[in-house]
């Protein structure tokens, strides 16, 4: 989720799609954006996403997010 956008900013995205019913309230978010202070990382969690991946992204920061959607997706398989 790009955290500066027109009309709706990502904090806001975040937080409705979170407050809908059904599959979307479940829906893994982060963030991709250059704004990583402490607080923009906080107000990423209180709208629901489940952190901060700090721009500019490269071959690395892919291979670290791929590596924590797996570990989220063989969790969610344990769950259920």
């Amino acid at each position: 989720m790009d955290l500066s956008m027109p009309k709706m900013d990502g904090f806001e995205t975040a937080t409705k799609i979170k407050a809908m019913n059904g599959l979307n309230s479940d829906t893994i978010i982060y963030a991709l954006s250059a704004h990583t202070t402490p607080n923009d990382r906080e107000k990423c969690e209180l709208s629901g996403m489940l952190g901060l991946i700090p721009k500019p992204f490269d071959s690395d920061r892919a291979n670290q997010v791929d590596e924590i959607f797996l570990s989220l997706t063989i969790r969610r398989c344990e769950l259920n």
